[in-house]
């Protein structure tokens, strides 16, 4: 959105939010570390042979 932003003309206020949004889930993953946490629930879960 800054590229379009800059180069292009105004951006949507909705597209704006959305992509604040996205920048929220993507710095909180970041800190959090849920979706490695996820990953690896996932993995552990695959791996296991019949023994759930």
């Amino acid at each position: 959105m800054g590229d379009f932003g800059t180069h292009q003309g105004k951006a949507k206020f909705d597209t704006l939010l959305k992509c604040y949004e996205l920048l929220e889930a993507a710095l909180a993953d970041i800190v959090d570390g849920k979706k490695a946490h996820l990953d690896k629930l996932i993995a552990d879960i695959m791996g296991a042979e019949g023994d759930f």
